[in-house]
């Protein structure tokens, strides 16, 4: 049931769109990693492309609403985690095609 219940998560935090990049978190590489208690409550651990990005406030809003529309979640937390920093390499090799073609 958990696999399941991930899915679904990476599935909605697919729609939340970086807008300065113009992909998803999953594919930039933003996403850390994801805790699902018990109680319906979801952990995002994600980074930023710098730390002074001024997107936080955007990304936090986004990803409640998306993870919110799921029925199994009632409360999402996002951890900001800035080590390891986050690097081109951590993007999706699609992503990295689409945005820089061949590498």
């Amino acid at each position: 049931m958990e696999g399941e219940k991930r899915k679904l998560i990476l599935d909605q935090l697919r729609k939340v769109i970086d807008p300065e990049i113009g992909m998803n978190i999953i594919d930039v590489g933003l996403l850390y990693g994801i805790v699902i208690e018990e109680d319906n409550f979801v952990i995002v651990k994600m980074t930023l492309t710098t730390p002074q990005c001024p997107l936080s406030d955007f990304f936090l809003s986004e990803i409640n609403t998306v993870l919110t529309d799921l029925d199994f979640i009632e409360d999402v937390r996002i951890d900001f985690i800035w080590e390891p920093k986050w690097d081109l390499v951590m993007m999706d090799e699609t992503a990295k095609q689409g945005m820089f073609g061949r590498m």
